[in-house]
């Protein structure tokens, strides 16, 4: 899920990609962020929202969502990348909101025996009670946080929703209800790339990342991860990739 901010004054105090004072070389190498922050969930909040799921996805929650960990990522950044109708003039700067250890779950098919055809996916995201509440609760924190806390309220002026085409969206407050939030999600929620689990260890291949049933092919990549890791994968995909890189060698 991610959100959209005005900046006012960032021509002058270049605050945002695209102000002229905003010239630092180091800003346009890799992701342009302040600053990332994983943070949890208060309790009560994991407990309202577990006790309101189904009997199967219940335990599936919470075998990840245990206290303590983290449940989801906020990044500011100095752009506004990739959003319909916000420019990268300068004038805005980006908050994304991201659910770490979501509960919800998808499916993929083979549509048909030839290879030919694109595979059925039912992403099936925000589809659980878990992740539902826990993403309403991230993004009202994170509007509090941009138009509320003492170190951002006199340089952020208000949320300003992306421009679609055949929506009319409008700005989020820090005291908007639940049900406002979570239709924005609905409506403009994204998901951030970082895909798994469709070729699970113990369903499609063994513990050794052989697919079943076939000889002579392994998966290393982030489908064989049953659960999500919390966290960013490339550093754990590295290290699944040598010990699979090992185990052929071995064999």
């Amino acid at each position: 899920m991610t959100r959209w901010w005005i900046v006012p004054r960032s021509g002058t105090q270049g605050l945002a990609l695209g102000s002229p004072k905003l010239t630092d070389p180091a800003l346009f190498k890799g992701l342009p962020c302040d600053w990332i922050i994983n943070d949890t969930v208060p309790a009560e909040i994991l407990e309202d929202a577990l006790d309101k799921e189904t009997q199967i996805e219940n335990s599936f929650a919470h075998s990840i969502l245990q206290r303590g960990r983290p449940h989801v990522e906020q990044l500011v950044c100095y752009a506004p990348l990739g959003v319909p109708g916000i420019p990268t003039d300068g004038s805005h700067v980006a908050v994304s909101t991201v659910l770490l250890l979501p509960t919800s779950r998808g499916s993929i098919n083979l549509a048909s025996a030839s290879p030919n055809d694109p595979p059925m996916i039912d992403s099936n995201y925000y589809a659980t009670s878990t992740d539902q509440q826990v993403l309403i609760w991230a993004s009202r924190r994170a509007l509090k946080l941009m138009l509320l806390s003492s170190a951002l309220r006199d340089e952020i002026e208000a949320e300003s929703p992306p421009q679609i085409e055949g929506l009319s969206l409008e700005p989020l407050t820090p005291d908007v209800p639940d049900s406002v939030i979570d239709d924005r999600i609905r409506k403009t929620g994204v998901q951030h790339h970082h895909s798994g689990g469709t070729a699970a260890i113990g369903s499609v291949t063994d513990t050794e990342c052989r697919v079943k049933g076939v000889k002579g092919l392994r998966i290393a990549d982030a489908s064989v991860v049953p659960v999500t890791s919390g966290g960013h994968p490339q550093s754990t995909l590295y290290a699944m990739a040598e010990q699979v890189a090992d185990m052929i060698i071995r064999s």
